[in-house]
């Protein structure tokens, strides 16, 4: 059973802009970063929510820098879901800011189901998500860089809609189970060549 894709819009002014973070609330996933950008974007964005989906050791901190930051109307702790699809079908922009990553997993959903992205250029994130092709890549650990990246997609969110479409493309090509496949077994016959 193939997940539906629905044909994205952009943002209409006269509603919540919803931004999504994804993953395990702890200090390498940078969340306290996205928080700050968040607070430097609502004086000229007032309509932008940012829901928080995971657990984890840093929530109660996290929790108290919201309430510092005067966002508390803003940033929704939702836990773990197990029903992500509904999710990132109801969010405008999906938000990495990890200071570090493996090949995360929430890029290569939003890439398939073609949710705008923007994310920090850390670990596999880039080999997911092509700057400027299929999302927005920025610096790691900088607030005014995380800033930066948002208010593009806040500027031309149908700019980053169109990137977003080319999302589905590349986890097919290259992260399918197909596509997994036939670079594991180029790897066997490589080595397999290897030990003749």
């Amino acid at each position: 059973r193939g997940i539906r894709t629905t044909e994205r819009q952009a943002p209409r002014a006269d509603r919540h802009i919803e931004l999504l973070a994804v993953g395990r609330l702890s200090p390498e996933k940078g969340l306290d970063l996205l928080l700050r950008a968040l607070a430097e974007l609502g004086a000229t964005f007032p309509n932008l929510r940012l829901t928080i989906a995971g657990t984890g050791p840093e929530e109660s901190r996290l929790r108290e820098l919201v309430r510092e930051l005067g966002l508390a109307d803003k940033v929704m702790f939702i836990g773990y879901i197990s029903d992500m699809p509904e999710i990132y079908s109801r969010s405008d922009l999906v938000v990495q800011s990890s200071l570090t990553e493996g090949l995360p997993n929430v890029m290569l959903e939003a890439a398939y189901l073609g949710v705008p992205v923007v994310a920090t250029d850390v670990g596999g994130t880039r080999e997911v998500i092509e700057h400027g092709v299929n999302g927005w890549l920025v610096r790691a650990g900088s607030v005014s860089s995380f800033t930066e990246g948002i208010r593009r997609f806040l500027d031309a969110p149908a700019e980053f809609i169109a990137m977003a479409g080319q999302g589905r493309r590349k986890v097919e090509a290259g992260f399918s189970i197909e596509a997994r496949t036939e670079k594991q077994m180029q790897l066997y016959e490589e080595l397999a060549g290897c030990n003749r």
